[in-house]
């Protein structure tokens, strides 16, 4: 059995290797869970899916016809009273299969592409996208309304400086100034008794008793 093994590994690629040993596998572990049942023990050889998974390799021909199975025509037969555990057991314990460097790189890119998760990979690009605009946008708008309000106190900076200037001009304008100076009048001149009586006099009487 090894040397059928070593001889599959040789004509197949990791991944048709691995598929001809899962499908041996699953052919032994059938004839094994139904013993009494003879289809599973009789395969036709010319199926283009046994044909595609294993048959077209000469190492899975020769496993088979040495672990039992003979050719009868288009088919390959085993009787039933042969025992596949044994040969069950071995592809168990050989069945892991290394993937080829070629097989990771070029095929695994393609196999395991899923549409859903490729939506919603694409959904959160565009969702992480569209934050971070609004968060350039919210960081231009904080740093504008900065500007303002540093603006605004600077304003009301130099106002306070042009009211404290022209506090301290006040206070320290020289006496005589218009805004300090002392209004004096000149005294009006005291009428005598005598003015006064003349004031009272009509104008004749006021005339003759000047030159008197």
């Amino acid at each position: 059995m090894e040397e059928s093994l070593t001889q599959l590994r040789s004509e197949a690629s990791t991944k048709d290797l691995r598929t001809a040993i899962e499908t041996l596998i699953q052919i032994l572990r059938n004839i094994h869970q139904n013993s009494t049942n003879d289809k599973f023990r009789k395969i036709r050889t010319t199926n283009a899916k046994i044909v595609e998974k294993f048959w077209r390799f000469e190492g899975a021909r020769t496993f088979l016809l040495i672990t039992g199975w003979r050719c009868e025509g288009e088919h390959i037969v085993l009787d039933s009273d042969v025992d596949v555990v044994d040969a069950l057991n071995f592809l168990v314990e050989n069945r892991f299969v290394r993937p080829s460097e070629q097989e990771w790189v070029a095929e695994t890119k393609q196999i395991i592409v899923n549409p859903e998760k490729e939506r919603d990979l694409q959904l959160r690009a565009e969702a992480m996208k569209k934050k971070q605009r609004e968060m350039e946008e919210l960081m231009k708008d904080m740093d504008e309304r900065k500007e303002i309000a540093a603006n605004i106190i600077a304003e009301h900076r130099n106002d306070m400086e042009k009211r404290k200037i022209h506090r301290r001009v006040g206070q320290t304008e020289t006496p005589g100034s218009p805004s300090t100076a002392l209004v004096v009048s000149k005294p009006r001149p005291v009428a005598s008794p005598a003015t006064h009586r003349l004031a009272s006099l009509p104008p004749a009487q006021a005339s003759s008793s000047y030159h008197i």
